[in-house]
């Protein structure tokens, strides 16, 4: 693209520990070579990051994102871009992002991840009272199976930059 842009593509997700082993088991049926990479909290370094089998072992080894090298079907070191699995923090919702979305082999990989989150999830219509003209998460949020369940049964609620978040077709505030 001109001047070295690079696009991207971004989706703000509230996801559950259940939604996000769905999202791993969603991918690897439909990338199956697809290896997670952990990163660990800190300094960058990039000897610390290793391979998992699956999305959830990614993220429990690192805490709070997983990376998915892009296209999947080159070596970690030869790709052109990282998927981003960022875990939401108290409530707050975390997401998945792509650079590089400029990149075809990296946008057909992109593609499929995104169908698996809309596989495991739902479109989010959310809005939050945060005071501010900005009330609702960007990128069409999304949230996972387990998470509407638990906001449904009033056992979890999501927020948005620390106000509650109301789900359309939701009677109740989180």
């Amino acid at each position: 693209m001109a001047g070295g842009t690079r696009r991207s593509r971004q989706t703000t997700t509230w996801l559950l520990p259940a939604d996000e082993e769905a999202l791993g088991d969603a991918v690897a049926r439909v990338l199956p070579e697809a290896g997670w990479w952990c990163v660990p909290s800190g300094p960058p370094a990039a000897g610390e990051r290793h391979r998992h089998a699956s999305l959830p072992e990614a993220l429990a080894c690192g805490g709070l994102q997983a990376l998915l090298p892009l296209p999947v079907a080159v070596p970690p070191e030869a790709a052109t871009a990282q998927l981003q699995v960022l875990r939401g923090v108290d409530r707050e919702p975390g997401r998945l992002a792509v650079g590089g979305y400029d990149d075809p082999q990296v946008r057909a990989d992109a593609d499929l991840v995104w169908r698996a989150l809309r596989e495991v999830s739902t479109l989010a219509h959310a809005t939050a009272d945060t005071g501010s003209a900005d009330t609702s998460p960007p990128h069409d949020p999304r949230i996972g199976r387990a998470a509407r369940a638990a906001h449904d049964a009033r056992t979890w609620g999501p927020t948005y930059r620390g106000a509650s978040v109301v789900l359309r077709g939701s009677a109740h505030p989180a």
